[in-house]
């Protein structure tokens, strides 16, 4: 009689828990970890170290998932990453990723505003996926690995003395300034000629 009760009272039991079991095991599965890779490559040679701003998209939700950090500050010719994006259903989730200019002297700083769209979809083992599409803000968007920002250093040039260098004229304005400069001696030579005829005929006279 008492295995019988015990049986009646153990049988729901087990079968709640592996009812649940799988439903468990969806739940932790169904869901994604996104990361976006950022680099800045740098012409010239600065050891400035530059600021990516990621921020929501226009319409973006106020439930829109965001990264650990908004910010990464990146060297030259180096990267980072924007980690963190938890994702718990399918979508596309849309951001904004520009570039903060600095105040560096002779630092051209790249203004590409981008649209990034993280889209997440139903994976083949059943959990979720992402891929990240990528466009300059009004362009068409393409799927990316990475985004990129590009600037450039072009501070002027000095000599060893430390002076400011001048360039020499080229060639061509050589060329260009000997001709007048043959015409003018010509005229000279011709005034000259003129005024030593106009002489002797002056002494030539009674």
């Amino acid at each position: 009689m008492n295995r019988r009760i015990w049986k009646r009272l153990l049988l729901p039991v087990l079968l709640a828990a592996v009812a649940l079991l799988p439903a468990g095991a969806k739940a932790a599965s169904y869901q994604c970890t996104a990361r976006v890779p950022v680099s800045v490559e740098l012409d010239g040679d600065s050891s400035e170290e530059f600021w990516v701003v990621l921020t929501p998209g226009e319409g973006a939700g106020k439930d829109l998932p965001m990264p650990e950090a908004v910010q990464l500050k990146i060297a030259g010719n180096s990267g980072a990453a924007f980690e963190g994006f938890h994702f718990t259903e399918p979508g596309d989730y849309v951001y904004t990723v520009r570039q903060t200019a600095g105040d560096t002297a002779y630092m051209t700083y790249d203004d590409t505003v981008y649209t990034l769209t993280i889209q997440v979809t139903n994976g083949k083992d059943g959990g979720l996926t992402y891929q990240i599409y990528a466009g300059e803000a009004g362009s068409t968007e393409g799927k990316v690995s990475s985004l990129t920002f590009r600037n450039t250093f072009t501070p002027p040039q000095e000599t060893t003395s430390g002076q400011t260098e001048i360039g020499a004229p080229s060639t061509g304005d050589a060329k260009d300034l000997a001709l007048p400069a043959a015409a003018l001696a010509a005229a000279l030579v011709v005034l000259a000629a003129l005024g030593f005829g106009r002489k002797r005929e002056d002494r030539a006279e009674p």
